[in-house]
């Protein structure tokens, strides 16, 4: 017991990956009218992002893009959007004839 509680205590480190969210804003005037529109980037999704802020019925907020930021979630700022490179997809599976079904498999990145 004792030798868990030094190891944890030792264990100050923790690093893992978070997604970052790039979302746009829009708030509306009480007349219903576009007061502002920003792009904003944040670890919550539009969904979370809307209800955390408060913005029903004030708010529009539109989902752009998502990407992962793999390692350390202490840094300040979030990580830049990696270069798309092209997905290389492979068939799900051959049928009998050893010829390539029309679906193919996605690849989940």
């Amino acid at each position: 017991m004792k030798l868990l509680l030094v190891s944890l205590l030792l264990c100050t480190q923790v690093f893992a990956g978070y997604r970052v969210y790039q979302l746009k804003v829009d708030y509306y005037a009480p007349d219903g009218k576009v007061e502002k529109s920003e792009t904003v980037m944040s670890q919550l999704d539009h969904l979370q992002y809307e209800h955390w802020h408060g913005g029903y019925g004030n708010s529009l907020v539109t989902y752009i893009d998502s990407w992962y930021c793999p390692g350390d979630t202490s840094r300040k700022e979030y990580c830049e959007k990696p270069r798309e490179s092209e997905i290389v997809r492979g068939p799900a599976a051959y049928n009998r004839d050893k010829r390539i079904p029309v679906n193919l498999q996605p690849v989940i990145p």
